[in-house]
């Protein structure tokens, strides 16, 4: 006698199924990853100055607009952006005490630019501030810290 299984239909759908489902989770995780934004050889470096005094001014803030790319200029008053889009960028430089600017450039793949910032001092002005406080007259014997004052004979 031979043993002849067969399988039925049910079953083979479902094998099949399964292969295809693989088959498609494989192909899907390709395309996501090659279709992740890589990291760009593009490069810009700089310098902020005072427009009035020359001299490097730390820890100003420069952001490329329109993206979550910035960083903040080094105690020498130098800035490095790496990996940035390609295209026309808009470069925003702003610090405490110092009028915002902007500056606009064209940059490709596999450049490195320079651009600098000579920001202008601008006046805060701030709205004034008002203390004030009361206070109710404790007599000594009720004061709850003594303060005894000391002749200097006995030191």
């Amino acid at each position: 006698m031979s043993m002849i299984k067969t399988i039925p239909s049910s079953e083979l759908k479902k094998k099949q199924m399964k292969k295809i489902f693989y088959f498609l989770g494989i192909l899907f995780s390709l395309f996501q990853l090659y279709s992740q934004p890589g990291g760009t050889d593009i490069t810009l470096v700089g310098h902020i100055k005072n427009a009035e005094t020359g001299e490097h001014l730390p820890f100003i803030t420069i952001t490329v607009e329109g993206t979550s790319t910035g960083c903040l200029s080094d105690s020498t008053g130098h800035y490095l952006l790496t990996n940035l889009p390609e295209g026309t960028l808009t470069i925003k430089a702003q610090g405490i005490g110092f009028k915002p600017r902007k500056q606009t450039l064209t940059i490709k793949r596999g450049q490195t630019r320079e651009l600098n910032f000579y920001l202008e001092r601008t006046d805060i002005q701030l709205d004034q501030v008002v203390i004030t406080a009361n206070r109710n007259e404790v007599p000594r014997k009720e004061a709850p810290i003594v303060v005894n004052v000391m002749k200097a004979k006995l030191f």
